[in-house]
C-alpha cells in the first residue's frame, strides 16, 4: 500500500497478523541529505474470527523537515508506528550524509546516523530488501529505503535514496 486509506479485513481466529510499516524519508538542505524512514515489523495473534476495521496513514517524505510517521491502527490489535527519517542527516534506518548516504540500515559517510537494524524475513511470498542510496557525484545522497517484491516507487531526483521510505 502506498497511500493512506481505511478499509476492513476479515481474519480467522488462530491466524497471525503481520504488519510491516516504513516511515517517510527525511528532507535535505543544500549541504546534507536526509535519512530514510525507520521501519517497524509486528506479528500479532488473531484471537477471534471477524471483520476488523483498518486505518493506515502513510508518512510522507520531509521537505526541509523530518519525514512523517507511518501509523497502522486495527481495532483489537496493537497499533504499529514507524518513525520518519531525519532531516539533514539526522538519524534514520539508513543515514543521509553530505557525502554518500547509507543503505541497508547503514550510516552515511562520516556520520553515525543509521540504525543498523536488519530487515525482517516476513511470512508468505513477500520479499523485503534494501534499496540503494542516491546516485553519488561528490554531493550528499539520501539514505536508501526498501523495495517490496522487487518494486520501489519512481525515483524523483538523482541524489535521493531509492525505495519506499527513502
Amino acid at each position: 500500500m502506498t497511500q493512506s486509506e481505511s478499509f476492513t479485513i476479515n481474519l480467522p481466529e488462530g491466524a497471525y497478523l503481520a504488519i510491516f510499516a516504513m516511515g517517510g524519508g527525511g528532507g535535505a538542505d543544500d549541504g546534507t541529505s536526509g535519512s530514510s524512514g525507520f521501519f517497524q515489523y509486528s506479528v500479532q495473534p488473531v484471537t477471534e474470527s471477524k471483520v476488523f476495521p483498518v486505518d493506515v496513514h502513510i508518512g510522507q517524505g520531509g521537505d526541509n523537515q523530518d519525514g512523517e510517521d507511518t501509523m497502522v491502527k486495527i481495532t483489537g490489535f496493537n497499533s504499529v508506528q514507524a518513525s520518519g527519517g531525519g532531516y539533514m542527516g539526522r538519524p534514520g534506518w539508513s543515514g543521509g550524509s553530505s557525502e554518500k548516504g547509507g543503505w541497508n540500515g547503514g550510516s552515511g559517510d562520516s556520520m553515525s546516523n543509521g540504525s543498523g537494524e536488519q530487515l525482517p524475513t516476513v511470512c508468505g511470498d513477500v520479499k523485503i530488501e534494501a534499496s540503494q542510496t542516491g546516485d553519488y557525484d561528490s554531493d550528499g545522497t539520501g539514505g536508501g529505503g526498501v523495495k517490496i517484491n522487487g518494486q520501489e516507487p519512481p525515483h524523483t531526483y538523482r541524489r535521493n535514496g531509492y525505495g519506499y521510505g527513502a
